[in-house]
């Protein structure tokens, strides 16, 4: 008998839990269980990126812990997060991304050409602003699919 899609994937080596309340998360088949598979996709297939509550219910799943306590945790990261960005400071999440706030400086106003028309045209000044850079790191390029699978799943997408 094949698992239906909608049973997740299969994990070995743990031990099986069964599903009681009906919601998908562990159920017995045979001698694999089926852990729900966390990936969201549109309705032509393709992968779509993982909501909060997809992403607060793997935490879950993996940590050991309810779906309550992992929503809590993951609200806490993004205070945190949030209240280091707002101080200029760098945030480093692990061993997968530092995010760090830059100052982008203002520009001048200057000549440049309308690429359709070829006319001479005024670029405008633009002010000071203030963005966030993300910077993976190891593991999150340690992670990285290799091209040939890249370019299979993002052209199914």
């Amino acid at each position: 008998m094949l698992p239906s899609a909608s049973l997740g994937r299969p994990r070995r080596g743990r031990v099986p839990r069964i599903d009681r309340a009906g919601d998908g998360f562990g159920c017995l088949i045979g001698r694999v269980e089926y852990v729900p598979d966390f990936r969201h996709h549109d309705e032509k297939g393709g992968a779509v990126a993982l909501t909060q509550v997809q992403l607060a219910a793997a935490v879950a799943e993996r940590a050991q812990i309810s779906r309550a306590d992992a929503k809590r945790v993951l609200d806490a990261l993004e205070g945190v997060v949030l209240d280091e960005l707002g101080n200029a400071q760098k945030v480093r999440i692990g061993g997968v991304v530092q995010l760090a706030v830059r100052v982008k400086p203002a520009t001048k106003k200057r000549q440049g050409r309308n690429p359709a028309t070829g006319e001479a045209i005024t670029i405008a000044a633009k002010p000071a602003s203030v963005d966030v850079r993300a910077r993976p790191l190891a593991r999150a390029k340690a992670a990285l699919p290799s091209v040939q699978k890249a370019r299979r799943r993002l052209a199914a997408a």
